[in-house]
């Protein structure tokens, strides 16, 4: 029965992840492309339960929550970033506008105000939770169908299963 729900479980697993990319496209967050590319999803189920598992690069919870401040960032990430976008000064290497962003970002946190220039939707956070709740009635549909399927199933089956009672 639950291989039965394979398919719309994937069918959502391929909807939410191609919402996720098109989220972090309008929210900006597409340098290299590394989370937007490495989003994928996996469906496994065992005999009593189907899982939905949708997997990124582990920095995709500082773009979900933003960065709290008190902290840099890894002075590396964020020179591949400056690298990556092409930022550049003609009075400071790009190590050192790395090393002021990162210094920003410890003192501030993210997302940083300039950042917002380059959103289209005006977003800078939380790609996941919105990409949920958009996704809110297909995902309960899909929950929904799988709950009505197996209450029908265990139902028959114990229309199915002889009773035997002892008399008391």
């Amino acid at each position: 029965m639950i291989q039965d729900f394979r398919e719309d479980v994937e069918n959502l697993g391929r909807k939410l992840v191609e919402d996720l990319r098109k989220e972090l496209v309008a929210q900006g967050h597409v340098a290299k492309g590394l989370l937007h590319d490495t989003l994928e999803f996996k469906v496994s189920h065992s005999r009593n339960d189907i899982t939905l598992h949708i997997n990124g690069q582990g920095y995709a919870e500082y773009v979900e929550r933003g960065r709290k401040k008190g902290k840099r960032p890894p002075l590396k990430a964020i020179y591949d970033w400056v690298v990556t976008k092409g930022i550049s000064d003609p009075k400071k290497s790009q190590r050192s506008i790395a090393f002021a962003i990162a210094t920003a970002i410890g003192r501030h946190g993210t997302p940083l105000r300039g950042s917002y220039e380059f959103s289209r939707n005006g977003r800078r956070k939380n790609f996941i939770s919105i990409t949920l709740r958009k996704n809110k009635e297909q995902i309960n549909s899909t929950v929904k169908l799988f709950g009505e399927e197996a209450i029908d199933t265990i139902t028959q089956a114990l229309h199915n299963t002889p009773r035997k009672f002892k008399a008391v």
